[in-house]
């Protein structure tokens, strides 16, 4: 852990924990580990396309900085993306079951209620958040843990007494809108392994 921060700048460390934390609020693997593990394959990556006698370095370069995205997408953002698409549609049915057991005591009283029913990703992680928080830091610790700021938006907003209607609305309509997001996110990745693989083919070309 030392020798990660250490390595790297604060900022870049701070994301990679951040990105874990938002993963999975259980998951065990540190941002050191993360950081690590990332620089020694683009490391061995960048080795092996020195061996091309001609653009060796300027196509390792490429392929290493496409690598570099692909290694945090593919084992982060992506696994924080279906994450956050799951835990918005088990908001709406929370927000269905919160309309039903609310009983006019404190909010974190009937969200406690609502996980004893649905025990889902989104209640318990509302409930960490809630716990974890005070008057200062509540809405980062929202944050944090439910990942979407439209989410944490519409918690806040009934945590303030809004309309249920009017914010099963706008969760529906922020629902619909990370589908579509997610269907372009997913056109660019196959289009950057695309050219990966275009990388990967010329270099065994080159050596053959």
């Amino acid at each position: 852990m030392f020798f990660a921060r250490k390595l790297y700048t604060k900022k870049s460390f701070d994301t990679i924990l951040l990105k874990l934390k938002q993963t999975n609020v259980k998951n065990s693997i540190s941002a050191s580990s993360f950081l690590n593990g990332r620089l020694v394959i683009l490391l061995l990556l960048f080795m092996s396309f020195l061996l091309i006698p001609k653009f060796g370095v300027l196509i390792g370069l490429v392929v290493c900085i496409l690598v570099n995205y692909l290694l945090v997408y593919c084992f982060l953002d992506i696994p924080i993306l279906h994450r956050s698409y799951k835990i918005s549609k088990e908001a709406m049915v929370f927000l269905e079951v919160f309309r039903l057991v609310n009983d006019d005591g404190s909010f974190l009283d009937t969200v406690l209620k609502c996980n004893e029913v649905l025990q889902s990703d989104f209640t318990e992680s509302l409930v960490l958040a809630l716990k974890e928080s005070n008057n200062d830091n509540l809405e980062d610790n929202l944050l944090a843990n439910l990942i979407r700021p439209n989410l944490v938006m519409i918690v806040l907003e009934l945590l303030n007494g809004s309309d249920l209607d009017k914010l099963e609305k706008m969760l529906s309509f922020d629902i619909k809108a990370q589908y579509l997001a997610n269907k372009k996110r997913r056109f660019v990745l196959i289009l950057l392994c695309f050219v990966i693989l275009l990388a990967i083919c010329y270099f065994f070309m080159v050596k053959i």
